[in-house]
């Protein structure tokens, strides 16, 4: 049977009615903070949920044991669109590469035979046209020659020579502004030449005076505000490069640095590029650690994946390994593919703060990737915390985590509560969702933002007793706050099942929301049925004309919109606990609100 059951009794509705009307020290003290309020609360849900969800996205990240790694892309992509299919939010490929080589390393900039004649090239034209006084041309052309520099200076700088003639190119840009009259913007540039070519002299006698005078002070001006970059690996004694310059062997201490980022390369085989990871040095001193077996292993071409020499290799550090990843790249799961056979590829999830393992599958895969309904197959057995074997016919159990226990395929695990990542809603159903909570936030603000104009027309009642127009304004602005602030309230609850995204469990911010609201309800009941009732009715056909009688229904009227602004404010900060609480009956439970200018209540619709 299908029955609505309210929580909120006669005597709760009774003290929203808009016939009821408080103080107007309630008006100039609570609507005016909640007003600044309001916005903020849900600013921080929004925050809080926008971070929530970068935490709880999947991390596809595959891994090889072997020089073929043909199936990597296709076999991500066709998983990620799957996931996505499923409402279940994952970093992209594009992204995931990209956060891990800015947050993590990336490779070395690659410049090709024809990249560097053209940069030789336009140097070169640059200082034919300085000599001739024609600074526009020449300033064209170093910009283009340093857009290469600032790009690839980790390759450029790697021989004595290129070095010199980077820093020799930046200082002819210098003298370009020098010699027009661009004193700041040169010296700006000359330390940008320094920092990009760290412990480099320039050409003797290629550089005028003045110009070699100002790069003489911006060395000297380092000694006044250092920086320190240290710089150690595993192994130590691994070669040290930053912004391509040889400088020394880790562990390696830097001084004297300008502010600005470095691009540093720890290189311990000989011949070998190592990745590079950018050191943000604008405080006093900055540190950077390479593993080197790590960067050996990680890889961003074509997309973010681990390669190892052999699956003994992955067996001993892969679990490791894809922690470092999910660091880098913020993810509460990771999602690890990896070859097992020539036509099975296994799917092996892990999460939590300690990677516990969630779900392991297998299934059948062609050259390329495995065909969408075996994706399909293998991400639903994923999300269910399935650990099965579906290439043998039947499917068979696998073992699941380090203790050695089974879980059949249909059981959940006992801890998948904790690192379980939240899923987000199927993509349409959140739209939707997400529409209706901004119409819902807006439409509730409205109705706190009306009550500074209900004020003036308060105030210009009193002035023009008796007069029903002026009256009748303000019952218009008292009706036009509980009306939208009402229909507020209802469009967020209605919104909530659909933009709250899927968990395993309450989130502990969904507790917090419900206690606020369960606060913010308590108010609204203890204030509202407060406060003393107006001598006759404020929305008679005759019009008021006694100040007093005046003066109470206004103040009554304040202290009854107050408390209904609290209790609708307060209905959706309880929906969200409740949303994922009744996720989980068994009674396909579904919360309600209904408000209106006479009434408001919150309940619960089902069949039990």
């Amino acid at each position: 049977m299908e029955e609505a059951k309210r929580l909120s009794g006669a005597d709760a509705r009774a003290s929203l009615t808009t016939g009821d009307c408080v103080g107007r020290r309630f008006f100039s003290i609570w609507p005016a903070m909640r007003l600044a309020a309001l916005p903020l609360i849900l600013l921080l849900l929004f925050v809080s949920r926008a971070a929530g969800q970068a935490d709880d996205r999947w991390l596809i990240l595959p891994v090889t044991t072997g020089p073929s790694d043909a199936w990597i892309e296709p076999t991500a992509e066709r998983i990620h669109a799957e996931l996505a299919k499923r409402g279940v939010d994952s970093w992209s490929l594009a992204a995931a590469k990209r956060q891990f080589e800015v947050n993590g390393s990336a490779p070395a900039a690659e410049v090709s035979d024809g990249d560097v004649q053209r940069w030789v090239d336009q140097s070169s034209k640059a200082i034919r046209n300085l000599a001739e006084g024609d600074y526009t041309k020449a300033l064209n052309q170093l910009k283009e020659a340093q857009a290469l520099s600032r790009s690839a200076a980790e390759e450029l700088n790697r021989e004595h020579d290129r070095a010199q003639r980077m820093l020799d190119t930046c200082l002819y840009m210098v003298r370009v502004w020098l010699d027009t009259g661009a004193e700041s913007r040169a010296r700006s540039l000359a330390q940008e030449c320094r920092q990009l070519v760290p412990r480099v002299e320039p050409t003797r006698y290629m550089h005028p005076p003045a110009v070699r005078e100002l790069l003489r002070e911006v060395d000297a001006s380092r000694a006044a505000k250092p920086r320190r970059l240290n710089v150690d690996s595993a192994p130590s004694g691994c070669a040290v490069r930053v912004n391509g310059v040889l400088l020394g062997k880790t562990p390696l201490e830097l001084r004297d640095l300008f502010p600005g980022k470095y691009r540093v390369q720890v290189e311990c085989e000989p011949g070998g590029r190592g990745r590079v990871h950018i050191a943000d040095v604008t405080t006093s001193s900055a540190s950077v650690f390479v593993d080197a077996r790590f960067d050996r292993t990680v890889s961003t071409e074509p997309i973010l994946h681990l390669q190892y020499e052999d699956a003994a290799d992955e067996t001993k550090h892969g679990s490791e390994d894809a922690g470092k990843v999910s660091k880098v790249v913020p993810a509460q799961a990771v999602l690890i593919l990896r070859r097992t056979g020539p036509s099975v590829l296994e799917l092996d999830l892990i999460g939590g703060s300690r990677l516990r393992q969630l779900g392991l599958v297998r299934v059948s895969t062609g050259p390329e990737a495995p065909s969408v309904e075996n994706v399909a197959l293998a991400v639903g057995a994923l999300i269910d915390g399935k650990c099965t074997d579906y290439t043998s016919e039947p499917p068979v159990s696998l073992p699941c985590d380090k203790e050695g226990r089974r879980r059949t395929a249909e059981a959940v695990p006992e801890d998948a509560d904790e690192g379980w990542p939240a899923r987000r809603m199927p993509k349409k159903p959140f739209k939707a969702g997400v529409a209706l909570a901004t119409i819902g936030s807006a439409s509730l603000i409205t109705g706190y933002v009306l009550l500074a104009p209900r004020q003036t027309a308060a105030n210009d009642w009193l002035d023009a007793l008796p007069s029903a127009s002026a009256q009748n304004k303000w019952i218009r602005f008292d009706n036009s706050i509980l009306w939208t602030s009402g229909a507020g309230a209802t469009l967020l609850v209605t919104s909530m099942p659909m933009v709250l995204p899927k968990h395993r469990g309450v989130p502990w911010a969904a507790w917090l929301s419900g206690a606020v609201g369960v606060g913010a309800l308590a108010f609204s009941l203890g204030y509202g049925l407060t406060g003393d009732d107006p001598p006759q009715s404020c929305r008679g056909a005759t019009p008021i004309a006694v100040r007093a009688d005046a003066e109470a229904c206004i103040t009554r009227a304040e202290r009854v919109s107050g408390a209904y602004l609290a209790g609708v404010s307060a209905a959706p900060l309880i929906t969200i606990p409740l949303v994922y609480l009744l996720r989980r009956s068994d009674k396909k439970l579904q919360p309600e609100v209904e408000a209106s200018g006479s009434s408001a209540y919150l309940g619960l619709r089902g069949s039990w």
